[in-house]
């Protein structure tokens, strides 16, 4: 995919969307094909916590936020290194995420995918895999959520890989657009012209506006 850019990932149920994202993040231990992360090659041998610590960071579809924790120990617990306290603060305002003090089982569905996003960029990635962030948010959630994640790329230096249903959320927030359709490509562009296109409107389940 481009560097520094924002590109979503869609296409129907059992497509291969998140068994991609798995095999780009070590989840799965064998795959054909070949991982490139800022010309470096992640071969299949190489675990998922490398692959983080090189630079390749996801979210899930579940939500993986400790809820005991508030939103300071976990992104810190999550960056795995040092991160000033100014630094912390900006990621959070960034993502409009409550305070780093708030204890995430105090805070909704839909705050703690922001948080758990927040985590993630806080780690410095060079890739940003979302996998269905906007599940639990409101329209207007939803909207101020692709706005922000546009700015990933110039904000933060990394190129972000989204996954979502939502097409008002992928129209706004992403530059480029591939439709997988059961593990095949079957077509990629800019988001104006893909959504357009009758394949990917009958490949994919629901109305695309």
């Amino acid at each position: 995919m481009p560097a520094d850019a924002v590109v979503a990932l869609i296409g129907p149920n059992g497509a291969g969307k998140s068994t991609l994202v798995d095999a780009v993040t070590g989840f799965i231990a064998k795959y054909e094909g070949t991982v490139i992360c800022r010309q470096r090659p992640m071969t299949s041998a190489i675990p998922a916590h490398r692959r983080a610590r090189r630079g390749i960071r996801r979210t899930f579809q579940q939500g993986r936020a400790i809820p005991e924790l508030t939103i300071e120990q976990y992104v810190r617990l999550s960056a795995d290194r040092r991160v000033p306290v100014a630094e912390l603060r900006n990621i959070l305002s960034f993502l409009r995420c409550p305070g780093e003090k708030t204890v995430i089982s105090t805070i909704d569905v839909g705050l703690r995918r922001l948080v758990e996003i927040a985590a993630a960029i806080a780690a410095r990635p060079h890739l940003l895999l979302l996998d269905e962030p906007a599940a639990g948010l409101s329209h207007t959630e939803s909207a101020v959520l692709a706005e922000r994640i546009s700015a990933i790329p110039k904000h933060f230096n990394c190129s972000v890989l989204l996954i979502e249903h939502d097409m008002e959320l992928v129209q706004a927030a992403c530059s480029a657009v591939v439709v997988l359709d059961f593990g095949r490509v079957i077509a990629q562009g800019s988001a104006a012209d893909i959504l357009r296109q009758p394949e990917v409107v009958a490949a994919y389940i629901g109305t695309v506006a």
